[in-house]
């Protein structure tokens, strides 16, 4: 399997065009599907009740249509490319199927794709990135529709890093970093908090600042919560809602993921300044 890769790293670096279409094709398919997957998963559990386990989001029912339940065909569910030939339509009823999710699919199929490019080939670090992107998308997604994000989410992304982190070759620069994470983003809660007289406990904002910092390492942490608090506060300005006490609410995660793999990639510069 190692020779393999290393063919395939050759044939990419010389530019061969059979295997770069090949590689960028099914890098740009899987981060399409775990983004179909991702949205899935996440408007499940915002309709999913208390007594049913998460795995049920997952297995069942079989999707589809929410205008008019009619089953979806394997075709309906190729990423991007079912909804173009539906003309962003239900086959059944004409329904609308909101542009956002073909669009998301491509996003994380871009962001996928880029990955070997990024990383000089297929690389550890490449498949760290591709399977971090992909998590991350999961974690945001939910949080985003839910306003958390499950254990099993968080803690996947958090032990995979503190295990094989190809970013960060010390495993104490892991667990520093994975603890610089949870710390800085408790006690950026705690100071909103204290300041609104509001209660922002955020054990899944916490969990994924200790993820992130355990695949980046300790020196890149405070620049990538630095970037999320920017990202999200430019999202709070084009998305805000307000509740019903007039305060505005958006979740903290899909920012802190969606900086990530963006952090992953600028680590090197970030690490070794100058």
């Amino acid at each position: 399997m190692h020779e393999q890769v290393e063919l395939f790293n050759a044939f990419f670096a010389a530019g061969d065009p059979v295997v770069v279409a090949t590689v960028t094709g099914f890098l740009f398919l899987l981060g399409a599907c775990a983004a179909s997957f991702s949205c899935l998963v996440a408007f499940r559990l915002a309709r999913l009740p208390e007594d049913r386990p998460l795995i049920a989001a997952i297995s069942t029912p079989p999707s589809s249509c929410d205008h008019c339940g009619r089953r979806l065909s394997m075709l309906d569910l190729v990423p991007v490319l079912g909804w173009l030939a539906a003309r962003g339509r239900c086959r059944g009823c004409g329904g609308n199927v909101p542009a956002r999710y073909p669009a998301l699919e491509a996003a994380m199929g871009l962001v996928c794709a880029a990955a070997p490019f990024v990383f000089g080939g297929l690389t550890a670090q490449c498949f760290a990135a591709v399977f971090v992107a992909c998590t991350a998308f999961l974690a945001a997604a939910i949080d985003w529709e839910n306003g958390l994000v499950p254990e099993e989410v968080t803690w996947t992304l958090l032990f995979s890093g503190l295990l094989a982190s190809p970013f960060v070759t010390d495993v104490w620069s892991r667990a520093a970093g994975a603890a610089l994470g949870a710390i800085l983003v408790w006690v950026s809660m705690a100071l909103i908090g204290w300041w609104k007289r509001i209660d922002t406990r955020a054990v899944g904002d916490v969990a994924m600042g200790a993820a992130g910092g355990a695949w980046l390492g300790l020196q890149p942490v405070s620049w990538w919560l630095f970037a999320a608090c920017f990202v999200h506060v430019a999202i709070c300005v084009l998305a805000a809602s307000e509740d019903e006490e007039g305060m505005t609410w958006l979740p903290f995660g899909p920012a802190l993921m969606g900086v990530l793999p963006v952090a992953l990639a600028a680590s090197p510069w970030i690490a070794t300044p100058g």
